[in-house]
């Protein structure tokens, strides 16, 4: 073993130990919508892989809804979280805004998760963004739901590739009346 090498093993040393464990990644979007017209939309995908030595996860989910009425209501929401990595980073942003007749909610997560062979001491490096913002008056005034309608939507994909991979899926879209619109979607992978 080189000088430098041998040098940068003992700095390294009391920073890591072995590995603990499997990577684990869950991702989710849920977005609901109340008023005399609807819509609900959402999306979540994630993509495990482990090659042996290092484990990746790279997911995206995002939802979105919109109502129009009085007394108009839409909130959504998304998340990401990984147990088992040892480099964890998250970027959550959300837009919400309400004006006479009209409710608009948005919410986007990325997640990168990396699992090495290795853990640090003291736990694993996680980085977490998150940003919230109004939706402006534009995007409220194009809000545009025809009538007494509902509409709720749904897409989903998971993909795991290792020895022992499984990835999991549940999907719901979920219309009411002509008032209410929902959907949820959860991945474990």
């Amino acid at each position: 073993m080189s000088r430098v090498a041998a040098k940068i093993k003992a700095w390294l040393a009391p920073k890591i130990t072995t590995d603990s464990g499997a990577l684990s990644v869950e991702m989710g979007a849920e977005a609901v919508a109340i008023g005399d017209g609807t819509a609900t939309s959402g999306s979540v995908d994630l993509t495990v892989k482990d090659n042996g030595k290092v484990a990746i996860a790279k997911g995206n989910a995002t939802a979105c809804s919109g109502a129009t009425g009085d007394g108009a209501y839409a909130d959504a929401g998304t998340f990401g979280a990984a147990d088992g990595a040892d480099l964890l980073f998250t970027w959550t942003r959300t837009s919400s805004g309400e004006s006479d007749g009209a409710a608009l909610s948005s919410s986007t997560t990325r997640l990168l998760a990396i699992d090495l062979p290795i853990d640090f001491r003291g736990g694993p490096k996680v980085r977490e963004v998150y940003s919230e913002s109004a939706a402006s008056p534009d995007q409220l005034a194009e809000l545009d739901i025809h009538g007494s309608s509902a509409v709720a939507a749904s897409d989903s994909d998971a993909a795991g590739a290792a020895t022992h991979a499984e990835a999991y899926t549940d999907a719901t879209a979920l219309v009411g009346y002509a008032e209410i619109s929902a959907y949820a979607n959860v991945i474990v992978g």
